[in-house]
C-alpha cells in the first residue's frame, strides 16, 4: 500500500476575523489584501455565527505575522469585521500522498490515534491528495511520532 509524506511546520500563527458580514466579497477582500503582501494563508475556514455575520480564520506563518497584522487591522473596519483573534501557539502537519484517495478510513484512523494521545485538531483542510491540520505547538513532536507510530507515515 502506498505511503504517506508528513511535513510540519512548527511556527504558525492562527488568526480568526470574528464577525464579518456574511456577504460575498468579504474573503475576497481579506485575501487579496494578503495575497498583496506576497502573503500566503492556510487552512481556510468560514463558519456563519447567525445574524448575517460570520467568523474567517487562517493560518500563517508565524514569521508573516508582523505583516499581516496591520493588513487586517486596516481591513477590520472596511469590512465591518468587529474583532481580530490571533493564536500563535500553533503548528501545521500536512500529510500528503495517493493513500489519502485510495484509502477511505485513513483520517479516521488517524483522527483517532491523535485523539488517543489528547491531541486537539484545531483546524482541518483535506484535499484528494492532502490532509492538514492545526495542533497546539506544545504537541507537535507528540503528534508527529504518534502519526509516525501508525506505520502509515512517512517523514
Amino acid at each position: 500500500m502506498p505511503s504517506i509524506n508528513m511535513k510540519v511546520q512548527r511556527s504558525m500563527a492562527k488568526i480568526t476575523l470574528q464577525s464579518v458580514p456574511d456577504q460575498p466579497g468579504i474573503a475576497a477582500e481579506v485575501f487579496s489584501a494578503l495575497g498583496e503582501q506576497g502573503i500566503n494563508a492556510e487552512l481556510l475556514s468560514s463558519i456563519a455565527t447567525g445574524k448575517g455575520r460570520g467568523d474567517i480564520s487562517f493560518a500563517v506563518l508565524e514569521e508573516e505575522l508582523g505583516r499581516v497584522a496591520p493588513q487586517l487591522e486596516a481591513l477590520k473596519s472596511k469590512i465591518g469585521a468587529r474583532r481580530t483573534v490571533t493564536d500563535t501557539s500553533v503548528a501545521l502537519i500536512s500529510l500528503y500522498g495517493e493513500r489519502l484517495y485510495s484509502d477511505p478510513g485513513f483520517s479516521s484512523r488517524i483522527f483517532k490515534s491523535l485523539a488517543l494521545e489528547g491531541i486537539n485538531l484545531q483546524m482541518i483542510s483535506q484535499s484528494v491528495s492532502a490532509l492538514s491540520f492545526l495542533v497546539d505547538r506544545s504537541k507537535l513532536d507528540q503528534a508527529a511520532a504518534t502519526l509516525q507510530g501508525t506505520g502509515d507515515i512517512e517523514g
